[in-house]
């Protein structure tokens, strides 16, 4: 079933595609690795919709390293989940400003 409204959306639609993503030095088996999975989709979707991103913002990043991460003593799957999607936002919108201001910047 497919559901479409005849009102535009507020806000444009947003696709990111992950084609891999390594988890390199971190304590998930093969079974937490969905819930990572879902819990960082989750953060994505809620940091998108509270935030979104700059108008601008049509690129595409071959390559995106989030840095470090600070396990949550204790944190599960889905913690873990949550702080990868908050750091590849993070990431996201700073690439994005990054590029505004190349943009702007250029003769």
């Amino acid at each position: 079933m497919t559901c479409q409204s005849s009102t535009p959306s507020p806000q444009p639609s947003i696709q990111l595609h992950i084609e891999r993503l390594v988890l390199e030095g971190l304590p998930v088996s093969t079974v937490q690795g969905p819930i990572v999975q879902a819990a960082m989709e989750t953060e994505l979707t809620r940091l998108f919709t509270i935030e979104g991103l700059p108008a601008s913002a049509s690129h595409a990043e071959p390559h995106l390293p989030v840095g470090q991460i600070h396990l949550i003593p204790d944190g599960g799957p889905g913690d873990l989940g949550q702080q990868i999607g908050a750091a590849v936002h993070h990431i996201l919108n700073q690439s994005t400003q990054t590029t505004i201001t190349k943009k702007a910047n250029t003769p």
